[in-house]
């Protein structure tokens, strides 16, 4: 076949097929979403039609300048993680380069299919879970990992929560779109909504509220907007009176002030690499050195920064954020120009994926992550069909 991109035994397996698998795998534990990454980069690099498909462009050069001095800098820094990562970074923009060209109306629609079969597998794992944190932590008075947030199949409660949002306005925008099916999306978008509860991630909750409101105002949908505002302000009403009964709400101050902690290491891993940086994953490779160093200032251990703009800056210095944000920008302009005379609700989901997104990414940077990443990109390939049979 033309676009067989590599075969299992006789079986071949084609682009469209590929791809719709590497969406579904998002959805099961990370390491199948690892491994189908890894199977599906190695076969576009090997085979000439679809790394030819996925690597023409001009934007292209600005990645492979961005990666050269990744690879560089984490090399030089000393940065191994960095290395590594740096690759699948690479791999990623490669895939949604790919994505790009390949996704259409069947890939979107078998993509979507499948996730609407693996979501209540999730769904109950994820309620199973909570049951058992629940035990542990509340009756049982134990200290566990992540308490009681729950991770699911999603390696961290933020992946979790940050997948399970993006689910959830594919689920509105669905719903919007195709009143048929209105029953099927409801209970699916429902069923993402309680993994993103569980999660207790209130960024992610934060990030769906926001986009909520912006798919139904693009959308037009001023009936499901004005309900949707009651509802909020019910919430936010409930939220006032009832605070205690809201997980994690009493944490806010914390978390703000451990991002400031955060920031502030940053800054001055910044100063020491400005120009190139030392890497991905360059907090995490650094932070030891300035635990006792940095007066007030009590250093926390963790991967990355905490805010897109300012881990960027800190992991490729100037030039390599310039360079990483020119092709970021190159792309969504792609993105962008194919929407054009599609109807308001795919814009409508675009732009409230992406403002959620950057909201998230103001105080962490959980789309750096295979499943968080991929999931983001497939939504943006929802532009290259404007009628897809779902």
């Amino acid at each position: 076949m033309e676009n067989t991109l590599f075969k299992i035994g006789k079986r071949q397996v084609t682009d469209k097929m590929a791809v719709t698998m590497l969406v579904v795998s998002l959805f099961l534990p990370f390491f199948v979403s690892i491994a189908a990454l890894v199977v599906i980069f190695f076969a576009l690099m090997f085979n000439k039609r679809a790394r030819t498909l996925a690597l023409e462009g001009k934007a292209t050069t600005l990645l492979y300048i961005f990666t050269a001095l990744s690879l560089l800098a984490s090399v030089f820094g000393g940065n191994w993680l960095g290395v590594l990562c740096t690759v699948g970074i690479f791999a990623v923009l490669a895939v949604g380069q790919f994505m790009l060209k390949v996704v259409d109306k069947g890939v979107i629609g078998s993509a979507i299919k499948g996730i609407s079969r693996v979501l209540p597998f999730v769904t109950l794992f994820t309620v199973g879970e909570f049951c058992v944190r629940f035990y542990f932590v509340v009756l049982a008075h134990q200290k566990i990992r992540f308490m009681t947030r729950c991770v699911s199949f999603f390696f961290n409660p933020n992946y979790l929560g940050a997948v399970m949002a993006t689910t959830t306005l594919l689920y509105i925008y669905l719903f919007l779109k195709h009143k048929e099916k209105r029953g099927k999306y409801l209970a699916l978008g429902l069923m993402s909504l309680v993994c993103l509860v569980l999660s207790q991630s209130l960024l992610s909750c934060l990030g769906l509220l926001v986009g909520a409101a912006i798919l139904l105002a693009v959308s037009r949908a001023w009936g499901w907007l004005g309900l949707y505002a009651a509802l909020l302000g019910a919430v936010v009403t409930a939220v006032v009176l009832f605070p205690e009964y809201i997980p994690r709400l009493d944490e806010i101050t914390e978390t703000f002030t451990l991002r400031l902690r955060i920031w502030r290491v940053a800054l001055e891993g910044f100063k020491e690499s400005a120009l190139f940086g030392q890497g991905p994953l360059t907090y995490f490779h650094v932070c030891g050195d300035y635990v006792g160093k940095i007066e007030g200032v009590k250093v926390w251990n963790t991967q990355h920064a905490h805010n897109i703009i300012f881990d960027s800056l800190l992991s490729y210095g100037i030039v390599g954020a310039m360079f990483l944000w020119s092709y970021l920008g190159c792309f969504v302009a792609k993105i962008f120009g194919r929407l054009k005379g599609s109807d308001s609700y795919i814009k409508g989901l675009i732009i409230s994926v992406l403002c959620a997104v950057l909201l998230h990414g103001m105080l962490d940077v959980t789309v750096l992550w295979v499943q968080t990443g991929i999931l983001f990109l497939f939504v943006l390939m929802l532009a290259n069909e404007k009628d897809a049979l779902i």
